[in-house]
């Protein structure tokens, strides 16, 4: 039984033909490859977009970096997965780049609630606390 994209049912996973299991895993990962590829083109496209915004009204410099800098991460993310899909070899250095990022981001996101706290100014918060 063949779904309309001519990818075979799930039932070809379970049957005792190797020849025919590997060719329709081979072609799930190629449609996974290529909706992945879609989507973090997507997700680049709308992050892009909001970074764009932020730098076009630029009302509070303080915020807005750590803002930007986070937003940064979705196509870092969707991108560096899809890349892990396709080069399965290297899966690993994406994974830590962005284990890195991720951790970079953390950070910002500290930087940006302290900054929110103090409106703007990190010595207020340093005052509060």
């Amino acid at each position: 039984m063949d779904i309309k994209l001519g990818l075979p049912a799930t039932s070809i996973f379970w049957t005792h033909n190797n020849e025919e299991r590997t060719s329709a895993i081979e072609r799930w990962h190629r449609v996974a490859f290529i909706l992945a590829g879609i989507f973090s083109l997507v997700s680049l496209a709308v992050s892009v977009h909001l970074i764009r915004q932020h730098q076009k009204h630029w009302s509070k410099p303080r915020i807005q970096r750590k803002i930007v800098g986070i937003l940064w991460m979705v196509p870092i993310y969707a991108i560096t997965f899809w890349l892990s899909l396709g080069f399965k070899d290297a899966a690993v250095y994406w994974d830590m780049f962005r284990d890195c990022c991720e951790g970079y981001v953390i950070c910002l996101f500290l930087a940006l609630m302290i900054a929110q706290l103090g409106n703007g100014n990190e010595y207020k918060v340093h005052g509060i606390l």
